[in-house]
């Protein structure tokens, strides 16, 4: 099982039903790895999408982006707003069927 974010319940579950799991922990738990630039902007909603935009127009030629949101439905209502401005994007969340999880691989 691999997770950036492995909330303590489903570590535990993991662990309860796999037999000897090896785990694997990149940097310090609880903690942002050294080598990561973070960077705080504070925006109104209504300019936050573009400023988005802005960013993807930034750093598309550097690798893939990795967008994190905070539920299910704003990952959803992102990527078609991603497709709309012609960005191909992909969508990943516990909400869609394994299979479709499953195809991005």
């Amino acid at each position: 099982m691999f997770s950036a974010t492995f909330p303590r319940s489903i570590e535990n579950l993991a662990k309860s039903i796999l037999t000897h799991p090896i785990e694997i922990v990149v940097g310090n738990r609880g903690q942002t790895s050294g080598n990561i630039d973070q960077k705080v902007e504070v925006l109104d909603d209504d300019d936050k999408f573009w400023r988005l935009i802005e960013l993807i127009g930034e750093y598309n030629d550097k690798g893939s982006i990795l967008i994190f949101v905070d539920k299910q439905v704003e990952a959803d209502d992102l990527f078609k707003e991603l497709l709309k401005v012609g960005y191909q994007a992909i969508v990943l969340h516990g909400g869609q069927d394994q299979v479709d999880r499953e195809g991005f691989i």
